[in-house]
């Protein structure tokens, strides 16, 4: 059984603390856009006869007006989350479903751990009583609808640079899918050497039909994501930590201080020192 505690209920809509031991079963018909966050565990929703698992770490996406169904695996751990239903700005809503109806039905979408979102959420969860309501409308639920905003937009832009790659909406789905998987597996692993039959290895496609989806879908090959990645953590650990370069230089996978300022300094223009003391005025 789902044990679901309330914590916001208000204009911007409704979120819920849940948690269910293996074997639990949940049947719901959602009355907003829906978003599921699971932050422990997996659950597997039935929707539209298609099984969608979110695992810990995703949320997934569900129009509004949809039943579903979701239960937890006999081999999984305690799930805990939250169910957040939002009460979008019509024209957004109505964009949501429409993308949803036509090409991505359900969406779970992967980790995002560099998104202040993922942040929210977490605190959201690890914060029964977060400092003040305002933090729900304030804080959480408007970074919620912009980060899905963003996605509305991604998604449609994904499913036309797709279209010469797969005619079919399931083919199109499926190798979207592989991609963010692609996606999500760099940014939790982007600190180490990541090869690209490593990363085919993964999801399960050649190497080459990866790399050449994978710019096509992101404009960015699989290696130039991963260097994006390493400069924008470089960048922040400069900003907020009091270490020094040879340690962030390890910390982010580079051999040698020298490889690391040289690739910093190509792709910011300025050098990692320059930007410490830019910083730090």
């Amino acid at each position: 059984m789902f044990r679901v505690q309330e914590r916001y209920t208000g204009p911007a809509g409704e979120i819920r603390y849940s948690e269910a031991p293996p074997q639990a079963r949940f049947v719901n018909r959602t009355r907003r856009v829906a978003l599921k966050y699971v932050a422990q565990g997996l659950e597997l929703y039935q929707y539209r006869q298609q099984e969608i698992a979110v695992k810990a770490g995703h949320w997934m996406l569900l129009p509004s007006d949809e039943s579903f169904e979701a239960q937890i695996p006999q081999q999984s751990q305690q799930t805990v989350g939250l169910c957040i239903d939002l009460s979008l700005d019509t024209r957004l809503e109505m964009d949501l479903n429409a993308l949803g109806t036509s090409f991505w039905s359900a969406w779970a979408l992967p980790p995002l751990p560099y998104s202040r979102v993922h942040e929210q959420l977490m605190a959201g969860i690890q914060n029964p009583s977060p400092p003040s309501s305002g933090y729900w409308e304030d804080v959480l639920i408007p970074q919620i609808c912009c980060e899905l905003g963003k996605h509305m937009q991604n998604l449609g832009d994904f499913k036309e640079r797709l279209q010469g790659q797969a005619k079919k909406t399931s083919t199109q789905r499926h190798l979207m899918e592989k991609l963010w998987l692609a996606q999500s597996y760099l940014q939790q692993h982007f600190r180490r050497s990541i090869r690209q039959q490593e990363l085919a290895r993964h999801v399960q496609l050649s190497p080459d039909h990866l790399r050449y989806c994978f710019k096509r879908v992101f404009s960015l090959s699989p290696g130039e994501m991963q260097k994006k990645l390493r400069m924008e953590e470089a960048k922040r650990m400069l900003k907020e930590k009091n270490q020094s370069l040879s340690d962030i230089a390890f910390q982010l996978g580079y051999t040698d201080l020298a490889a690391f300022s040289r690739q910093f300094k190509q792709y910011y223009q300025q050098s990692p020192s320059e930007v410490r003391k830019q910083d730090r005025g």
